[in-house]
């Protein structure tokens, strides 16, 4: 039995007693990769505004903060207990991260996980509010329905500003190390006749 076979076990015994169970958690899973992608821009655009971009995207500051609070949104559709699960699941690769940096001789654990504590506090606010929304959602109730999805909405504003502030600050201070394609890519001459000028006028949209 191989890794992949294992781990599909693994996750069938732990997470839900059915495929079906495990493929509603796998789904809500899914989202958590959404919310990456506007983060993702946000800090580049801040970042490394001379990338060359394949095609433009106007209205980016307006854009990304609305589609990272829809991505909140979905990932609280996704219903209690699902949600806690989803959180349970990816809150685990912390500590793992913990351990694999330890090995590697990273000494200021603090520095490294100072760009991910926004995904922390995203999670656990994200849980939190699952396990109390409506019952609509899966929830006990206690927060009534239209409260709760503003307040997922709203609060996931202030996190998708958070968490780009963390990455540019992550930039700054040399987080990650350099990357060997972008780094290549900037420091290769432009062939002749051809500078690299086009480049930064294609990412001013």
């Amino acid at each position: 039995m191989d890794a992949a076979h294992g781990f599909s076990i693994l996750l069938l015994v732990t997470v839900g007693h059915s495929w079906e169970a495990l493929a509603g958690v796998v789904s809500a899973a899914m989202v958590v990769s959404y919310l990456i992608g506007p983060i993702a821009v946000g800090v580049f655009r801040r970042t490394k505004p001379e990338l060359p971009r394949p095609f433009r995207l106007p209205a980016a500051r307006i854009l990304c903060p609305v589609t990272f609070a829809s991505a909140a949104c979905a990932l609280y559709w996704s219903k209690w207990p699902d949600t806690g699960k989803v959180v349970l699941l990816t809150l685990v690769a912390a500590p793992i991260a913990a351990v694999v940096l330890k090995r590697k001789g990273e000494k200021n654990l603090a520095r490294q996980f100072a760009p991910a504590w926004w995904m922390i506090a995203f999670l656990l606010w994200l849980g939190t509010l699952s396990a109390l929304g409506s019952k609509e959602f899966g929830g006990h109730g206690v927060i009534p329905g239209g409260v709760d999805i503003a307040l997922v909405g709203l609060s996931a504003l202030g996190f998708y500003f958070w968490a780009v502030r963390s990455g540019v600050k992550a930039h700054l201070a040399g987080l990650p190390g350099p990357d060997p394609v972008l780094d290549a890519t900037d420091a290769a001459p432009a062939p002749a006749g051809q500078p690299h000028a086009p480049e930064r006028e294609l990412s001013r949209a």
